[in-house]
């Protein structure tokens, strides 16, 4: 009887057992936090990291979903994936994985979140792998970061997935991504959501435990042709139409921009914009033309490309690796159509459908003009026939 306990004492030891950061079959793991095509260590990640956000359907909550590639060794049953969230057993890893929460895009007060369970998914034809937490509709305000215009809470998320030896404090690689989620004030139904992962270049030397400066990869350029070799700041108006520049300045990642998307940001806005036509047949760029959509205050344009290794989609192969983003500075306004200056709050609401939440009292008070127009002149018209009526 003793033996049978001892041995499995023994058994519960070894099966207990991590693999050291410093065996060589840890290598297998961390060489999937390596560079793609550049040995020196610049350029895009081979695990490409990136996600997206959603709502459930008929639910007001969000589904955050993560996915790094995992294309050398997807099929192998003993190292594939990172760590036991991929569903692998303790002592197959060396490797821990811990989900973090910010207030803000400087990273600098972590909270980790341990209530949110992570749930993983792989697609064998991409050889792709997931993570994926669910935040609930009635958490949304306590989890995220809120914002708001006259008819609209937006809910900005700021996390990161860390890597740490196992067992230890010492973190390995940290993946930051923000997310947006747009929700009807009125109706509390879903309006629009956006995702952006931020790179390993862009987020280099940055762990959970300390603040992070992070360096866009990407700038965004105001052209004044489709041409873009001038280019200048315009002055907008509603349904104007316009020219970005997006490109890389990181070093080494000579690579085609693919699946560009822009969004109009700022003081309450977030509004992903209609893209009118893109050119990226040239490597480290993409020009983008757009037309504007709003008239609004205070307005900083972002965009996001994924680095190709084609101009078209993934086939058969990885061709697509880290996503890329870039924003302009804050221009001062996007203005009605015709008009000289800076949109009024009603012409925020006429052009948009809604206004920014720091004007509400002057909207109401032109609004009541809107809904009795003539009400001044229908009383002096009334004080002029009354004068009329007394002379006679």
């Amino acid at each position: 009887m003793k033996l049978i306990i001892i041995g499995l004492c023994l058994l519960i030891l070894v099966t207990s057992q991590r693999i050291s950061i410093n065996d060589q079959n840890c290598n297998k793991y961390l060489q999937k936090f390596g560079t793609a095509n550049n040995p020196d260590g610049t350029g895009a990640t081979k695990i490409a990291f990136t996600g997206d956000v959603a709502f459930i359907t008929n639910s007001t909550s969000v589904k955050v979903k993560l996915r790094y590639s995992d294309v050398d060794l997807f099929n192998d049953p003993t190292y594939f994936g990172l760590v036991q969230e991929d569903g692998k057993k303790a002592e197959t890893t060396c490797l821990d994985l811990k989900l973090w929460k910010f207030t803000s895009n400087t990273y600098s007060d972590p909270v980790q979140v341990t209530d949110l369970p992570i749930t993983n998914e792989n697609n064998n034809q991409k050889q792709w792998r997931y993570y994926s937490f669910t935040i609930p509709g009635d958490q949304l305000g306590s989890k995220l970061v809120v914002t708001q215009n006259s008819a609209q809470f937006i809910y900005k998320g700021y996390f990161a997935i860390a890597y740490y030896a196992a067992g230890t404090d010492q973190v390995q690689y940290t993946f930051y991504f923000e997310f947006q989620v747009t929700v009807d004030k009125a109706s509390g139904a879903s309006v629009d959501t956006a995702f952006k992962p931020l790179s390993q270049s862009s987020t280099l030397g940055c762990t959970p435990s300390a603040s992070c400066n992070t360096k866009a990869d990407t700038v965004l350029k105001w052209c004044t042709d489709l041409t873009c070799t001038k280019f200048s700041t315009p002055d907008l108006h509603l349904n104007d139409q316009f020219v970005l520049l997006q490109q890389v300045t990181t070093l080494g990642m000579d690579y085609y921009l693919v699946g560009t998307e822009v969004w109009y940001t700022g003081n309450g806005l977030n509004k992903k914009a209609i893209i009118i036509s893109i050119n990226n047949s040239k490597k480290g760029q993409v020009i983008i033309q757009l037309k504007a959509e709003i008239a609004w205050t205070g307005v900083t344009i972002k965009a996001t490309s994924t680095l190709s290794t084609t101009q078209g989609r993934r086939i058969l192969v990885q061709t697509t690796f880290d996503t890329v983003s870039g924003e302009t500075e804050e221009i001062t306004c996007i203005k009605a159509e015709g008009a000289d200056t800076c949109p009024t709050c009603q012409q925020e609401k006429n052009a948009n459908g809604f206004y920014s939440d720091n004007c509400k009292g002057d909207v109401e008070e032109e609004d009541d003009e809107v809904k009795h127009p003539s009400s001044n002149g229908f009383t002096l018209f009334g004080f002029f026939t009354l004068l009329l009526f007394a002379i006679i």
